[in-house]
């Protein structure tokens, strides 16, 4: 009775486009262990945001020497990424003050320190999209992707908010302007979500199959924005009692976590929509050809030289049950 309800319901949904799409998104974000990756994003990201602020206030002082007014607004829009805890950062992160060589250098080290999240960043795309380790990008290219990363990320992103409400005045109370200025960073988020994927994700995914992931992660992101002061502010409320000045930390933490799961699940978007990979059964078998397809491409990833052929197969399962109820001698006939 129950296998019987379990498979009806999961016919039911496969013959929904409206559920199975989303249930295979989900099943796809399990079969990649999304929730870990996401988790070692959020942890790289944790260490790598001090050295970027680091870069930034101190390229922003030098190129904006003579303008300490939008100084302050690209630092402030760097910090509104951060709900809640965006304060206490800007209050513990200053600029580099050497000149010439010990600058650059100086730059340099930051950059290089903060490359374990782009190289996060880049192992979870990879996973998402099942590149074989074999046709991944090695050593110089990979180091150069991390690079590009960093900066795609921490300028691209301050920018989407920056130049919105430079433009068009988000202070205002004006309601069309805060909604034109909305629209415009999600707009500007696209691009950033597109070439940041693009960095990040092997030349197997073409950029058009990646457009659809960086729409979701776009508009995911503006959600994210101004549902975060909501979302950050309960974690370091229900912290504060017991931590003390670590919720803060449990605060920034947790929504990195947040924003990690919700870039994720774009990616899974894309690759599920690129290679149709849906319907996906719930209770298996049966397995659909989606579920197939899926299984084949998780396991040739582990192809890690050119040359290496990974075959898989699957048995049908009415078929294996009756052979193995043959060699079974104590079966009856």
């Amino acid at each position: 009775m129950l296998e019987t309800l379990k498979h009806r319901l999961d016919a039911f949904q496969q013959n929904k486009p409206i559920l199975a799409f989303p249930v295979s998104v989900a099943r796809k974000f399990g079969d990649d262990k999304g929730g870990y990756s996401a988790a070692i994003v959020a942890y790289y990201s944790f260490f790598a945001i001090f050295p970027l602020l680091l870069v930034m206030v101190t390229v922003v002082g030098l190129v904006l020497r003579t303008n300490e007014g939008l100084q302050q607004r690209f630092v402030d829009s760097a910090l509104a990424q951060f709900p809640v805890v965006g304060r206490q950062l800007g209050e513990n992160v200053g600029g580099l003050h050497a000149t010439g060589l010990a600058l650059a250098i100086g730059i340099a080290g930051t950059l290089l320190g903060a490359r374990g999240m782009a190289a996060a960043m880049q192992e979870t795309a990879n996973n998402v999209w099942n590149v074989p380790l074999a046709r991944r990008p090695g050593f110089p290219q990979s180091q150069l992707r991390n690079l590009g990363l960093l900066l795609v990320v921490g300028v691209g992103l301050v920018g989407a908010t920056l130049v919105p409400a430079t433009v068009l005045g988000t202070t205002s109370s004006n309601p069309v302007s805060q909604a034109l200025s909305a629209v415009a960073s999600v707009v500007l988020y696209i691009a950033v979500f597109l070439l940041a994927f693009r960095l990040a994700t092997a030349p197997d995914a073409t950029t058009g199959s990646l457009i659809f992931g960086a729409i979701v992660a776009a508009v995911g992101w503006e959600v994210l924005q101004l549902a975060g002061t909501l979302i950050v502010q309960r974690y370091i409320s229900q912290a504060n009692d017991v931590y003390g000045i670590f919720a803060v930390v449990i605060g920034l933490i947790s929504w990195l976590y947040l924003a990690a799961m919700m870039t994720v699940y774009a990616m899974e978007v894309s690759v599920v929509r690129a290679r149709r990979l849906w319907p996906r059964s719930i209770f298996s078998p049966p397995l659909t050809d989606a579920d197939e397809q899926a299984y084949r491409d998780l396991v040739k990833v582990q192809q890690r030289v050119e040359g290496q052929d990974i075959d898989v197969t699957f048995e049908d399962p009415e078929a294996a049950g009756l052979l193995a109820h043959k060699s079974d001698p104590s079966a009856p006939d």
